[in-house]
């Protein structure tokens, strides 16, 4: 789904993008040509922070995992901007974030006295992909741009988790299966900055390139049931294991990325 809707968001801004003006150089001259650059972005980043701390309370207090944190895959991402004023300009950005945590274990399982062992492997998959509006500033438009901006938008989020357990203990209340497996939407929100670099001076309807270098900060509202399910396993488990809980709510990106830059005219 998200692939498909960042098809038509290119195809359409390509399209205004490439359009033929009809205008002549006097018209280009004149006061009230409004000059609208449109960019297209292709990003790769680095994941930083994702924690969950109640979360990770749960795995490591009641589960007994002792991880603390998600592994994350580096980000992928594609934006379209548009510059409606000299310093200001809008867009839509997608991105795509991989998580996982991955850890297999041995607990001694007590009584009065030792009574048995589990060997527990835990496989937690989280994907994440973002389809985000923006708005931003560039307070220095000039070869070296800087830029700060924010968006909102929704975050499609997909849950798989899955316990494989083998046990020595008689009656064993926890058992191997599927914990979670879900599919959701949630809101999602990004404040972001940025510097960047155009290689080429942009001249009419042509095409000119840039290396960008950006920070930013995004947060999801991805409240779940994930321990409901499992609840049941244990004697005494925590309140929140029967609530909804936020899972990987916010991460801290730094991004590289090339931006494509495309020239438009419209007279007013």
């Amino acid at each position: 789904m998200i692939v498909k809707i960042e098809i038509y968001f290119v195809f359409f801004f390509l399209t205004l993008s490439f359009t033929p003006s009809k205008a002549s150089e006097n018209d280009i001259k004149r006061q009230d040509t409004l000059k609208i650059n449109s960019s297209l972005i292709l990003s790769a980043g680095l994941v930083y922070g994702g924690y969950s701390e109640q979360f990770f309370n749960g795995y490591t207090k009641t589960l007994g995992g002792s991880k603390t944190e998600f592994d994350n895959s580096p980000t992928i991402g594609a934006t379209l901007k548009y510059q409606i004023l000299n310093s200001w300009r809008v867009g839509i950005n997608a991105n795509y974030l991989h998580s996982k945590l991955l850890e297999s274990y041995t607990q001694n399982v007590y009584r009065t006295q030792l009574i048995g062992t589990r060997s527990i492997i835990q496989n937690l998959f989280i994907t994440t992909s973002n389809l985000i509006a923006l708005i931003e500033i560039m307070p220095y438009n000039q070869q070296f741009r800087t830029f700060c901006g924010l968006g909102s938008g929704i975050s499609i989020s997909n849950i798989n988790w899955n316990e494989q357990i083998t046990t020595t203990v008689i009656n064993d209340m926890r058992k191997s299966g599927n914990i979670i497996t879900e599919k959701s939407l949630y809101p999602a929100f990004k404040i972001y900055a940025g510097t960047e670099l155009m290689f080429d001076k942009t001249r009419f309807n042509s095409l000119s390139a840039g290396l960008i270098i950006e920070i930013s900060y995004t947060y999801i509202y991805r409240k779940t049931g994930i321990y409901n399910t499992i609840a049941k396993q244990f004697e005494n488990p925590p309140e929140y294991f029967y609530k909804q809980i936020l899972v990987l709510p916010s991460y801290i990106n730094f991004n590289m990325a090339l931006s494509f830059e495309f020239l438009t005219l419209i007279i007013r």
